[in-house]
């Protein structure tokens, strides 16, 4: 059954970031033509011309590689199968849980990015995004959050707010998973259909029902931000200054 699952996991993976797919060998396309269209304009030599040839065609390779399903998703799924499902058995349950029990959540796994899936059953959590494809055991989970988060939109850095999701399974680790949402009443059913197949010690926090409840960051770290943001707008007029005498 395991074996079968993966199967049908290489071609939902396959279909479900096709566009993202295009665009990427789009763009690896596009910067490669670049690359040569400048060569060319500042008339180089056959030599410089070969290497730029070479290069290109080394770059495109390994770009290419490098966004494949296998070096995106599947070296990090088995990776994190051979340490979470040391078993056959093991193996076998998770792919039946997966198959007959999982329910979907779509997040986002930063602000406006395009969404992924994560798969919640009984025992284990399977997580569906680039680079970071896994398997999660619902008996490591310690603690699960629910709190909102302000990102920078547009040039001119406005800012928006969006409710992040997180579940930890160490308070000295960062999360295990961390998933975006815009929406609040998405994000809290998401968080009560993981408290609802969680185990029961699991330390549930929503601190959006609850904002009373989260840590103020500590002021020291809000003006050493500014400071060091100012020393270097400081440094940059300084160096402009510099050059301008020459």
């Amino acid at each position: 059954m395991f074996e079968l699952w993966l199967e049908q996991e290489k071609k939902a993976i396959r279909l479900h970031f096709e566009n993202v797919r295009v665009l990427c060998i789009f763009i690896v396309v596009f910067i490669d033509f670049s690359i040569l269209s400048l060569v060319l304009l500042l008339e180089g030599s056959w030599v410089v011309l070969l290497g730029s040839i070479i290069f290109s065609v080394l770059l495109m390779v390994f770009m290419l590689s490098m966004i494949s399903d296998k070096k995106q998703f599947m070296e990090p799924l088995m990776t994190s199968v051979e340490r979470e499902l040391t078993t056959e058995e093991s193996r076998q349950e998770f792919a039946k849980q997966i198959q007959e029990q999982a329910v979907p959540i779509s997040y986002q796994p930063a602000p406006q990015i395009k969404p992924c899936d994560i798969m919640v059953a009984k025992d284990y959590c399977y997580v569906r995004q680039p680079r970071k494809c896994r398997v999660i055991r619902n008996n490591q989970i310690r603690k699960i959050i629910l709190d909102w988060e302000d990102y920078y939109v547009g040039n001119r850095g406005h800012t928006r707010w969006c409710y992040a999701l997180a579940l930890y399974t160490s308070e000295l680790e960062n999360p295990v998973w961390k998933g975006y949402f815009t929406d609040k009443n998405t994000a809290t059913k998401a968080f009560m259909q993981f408290q609802e197949i969680l185990p029961s010690e699991v330390v549930a926090e929503d601190l959006v029902a609850h904002p009373e409840n989260k840590k103020k960051e500590p002021q020291w770290k809000f003006w050493l931000e500014w400071t060091l943001c100012m020393l270097f707008v400081a440094a940059l007029c300084l160096l402009v200054r510099h050059f301008q005498k020459f």
